[in-house]
This record gives C-alpha cells, sequence and structure tokens, in this order.
C-alpha cells in the first residue's frame, strides 16, 4: 500500500469537508478505509495532516526548497535529480545533493518519467491555465522558458487573448523568473490584464498545482503508460481534458480560503 504524499493527504482532507465519505475518499487515493480514517482523527486533534517529527538527521533543505522540488518535477517529470539539486539551496550549503531531490520526491509520491525515443531522452515542460467553469489547452514548451518565450508563446498567444474575451479576469502565477520578470510585468500591464500579487517568500499557493498532481496520478492508472515523448504529450492532453471540471471549481473556489490561510500563517505553511 503507497504511503500518501503530503499534497494527497492536504486533498483528502479537503474532500472530507465537502461531504466525501472515507470509503469514496479511499477509493479515490487507492488506499486502505483504515488510512483515511487515522488521516481524519489526526486532522481533527491536532489541525495538521503531516507526520510528527522523527529522530534522525534533520532535513537539509526547508519547507520553500521542497515545494520547489516538488512543483518543479510535476511540471517536467523527465527532468533529472541533479538539474534540480544544482538548482536548490539547503539549510546551510549552497546547493544539495541528488539523493535529497530523489528523496524529496519519494516523500511526495513523485515518480519521474524516464521515456526514451530513437532520438534519445528528453523532458516535457507544460503549461496550463484553469478558472472557474473553464480551462485552456496545454501548452508544449520545447527548450527552456525565459521571459521573452515566456511572452511570445505563452501571454500573447493564449493569455491575453482570453482576458480580452473575458473582462474582468484576475491572473494568477507564480514567483517563477519568467512570470515575474521586468519585461513580462510591463507586457501583462500594457494588455490590461491584472495580475494578482504573490508574496516573494511564500509557499506557492496557486491551485493548480493539485491539478499537475491529479494530472500525473491519472497518467500512472492508465493502463498503458506512455512509452516516448510523443506518447506522453497526447496523453497528457487527453488527461487534462478529462479532469472533471467540478474538480477544478472547486480548486478555483478555494482560494480566499487559502489567502486567509497565508495570512494566518504569516506567509508560512498552510495546509493547502
Amino acid at each position: 500500500m503507497p504511503r500518501m504524499s503530503q499534497v494527497s493527504r492536504d486533498q483528502a482532507i479537503g474532500m472530507l469537508m465537502t461531504g466525501a465519505t472515507q470509503d469514496d475518499v479511499a477509493r479515490w487515493f487507492r488506499v486502505a478505509p483504515s488510512t483515511i480514517s487515522r488521516l481524519q482523527r489526526r486532522y481533527q486533534d491536532t489541525g495538521v495532516t503531516r507526520d510528527r517529527p522523527r529522530p534522525g538527521q534533520p532535513h537539509v533543505t526547508t519547507r520553500a526548497p521542497d515545494r520547489y522540488i516538488r512543483t518543479t518535477h510535476l511540471r517536467d517529470r523527465f527532468r533529472a535529480a541533479a538539474r534540480t539539486a544544482a538548482e536548490t539551496r539547503g539549510r546551510t550549503r549552497p546547493q544539495v545533493c541528488p539523493r535529497t531531490v530523489s528523496r524529496r520526491l519519494r516523500e511526495e509520491g513523485i515518480r519521474p518519467y524516464r521515456a526514451r525515443d530513437r532520438f534519445g531522452g528528453g523532458g516535457v515542460m507544460v503549461w496550463g491555465a484553469i478558472g472557474h467553469g473553464w480551462r485552456l489547452a496545454l501548452v508544449f514548451v520545447e527548450g527552456a522558458l525565459n521571459a521573452r518565450r515566456y511572452i511570445d508563446l505563452i501571454l500573447r498567444n493564449h493569455v491575453v487573448p482570453y482576458v480580452t474575451h473575458n473582462p474582468g479576469v484576475l491572473f494568477m502565477q507564480d514567483n517563477a523568473r519568467p512570470h515575474v520578470a521586468r519585461m513580462s510585468m510591463d507586457f501583462l500591464n500594457e494588455h490590461g490584464v491584472d495580475v494578482l500579487d504573490w508574496p516573494p517568500y511564500s509557499p506557492d499557493m496557486n491551485p493548480i498545482e493539485h491539478i499537475w498532481d491529479i494530472l500525473g496520478r491519472r497518467i500512472r492508472r492508465r493502463p498503458a503508460p506512455p512509452q516516448n515523448l510523443v506518447q506522453l504529450r497526447v496523453t497528457l492532453q487527453e488527461e487534462w481534458d478529462r479532469i472533471p471540471q467540478r474538480q477544478i471549481n472547486g480548486l478555483v473556489t478555494s482560494v480566499p480560503r487559502r489567502i486567509n490561510a497565508l495570512q494566518d500563517a504569516n506567509g508560512g505553511h498552510t495546509r493547502y
């Protein structure tokens, strides 16, 4: 029986709070009903879903790098742990080792994909957008994404056209460098796109991160997993389109609660 990741635990509590039964939640996450029962009891008793601290060597990373590791590998399931390690700072050292990255991924229940075709290995970077009652088609990004490519591939072709035809949309994005670069923010401002201010040192509270997690689980549950990058692209788009809109709507309507929880925690860790 696989151990539930922290994200799955938080999602399970959210499902229970919206009326789902323990049996329904257990079937969704493919765990025993007793696991969900213990999780709910712990949340009711302590208000948290994470495990109690265990003895042993302390974490070499803080919550912010841990969340960066999780988010980065949900977006690019072919990404090498060594590459993430080189970009992640530890508590007392300039960077962490690849084993630490792999350990954090196991703790979150994330299994990197390993697909190879005749052109060799490679990664798939995707961008998507969700809202109450809608979602945009996935955008597959070839190579590195800098501010200029973010503007040309995504903002100009997808974000601005949607916002233009749907006034009143508030655009939410995290603090990835291409997103918050001056040229990107100037472009959004020039085209009348209202952007939600994002605290620079807070965890990533964007509900779409839960959608990436859901998307990854849907792909893993397919009877025939993708065997190469072409198949993976097709599979990603198919499963993205099949995510129930009510599930997306529920995450979108949780944004005010997320913001309140973040304020209550002074920008620190929340159950989201």
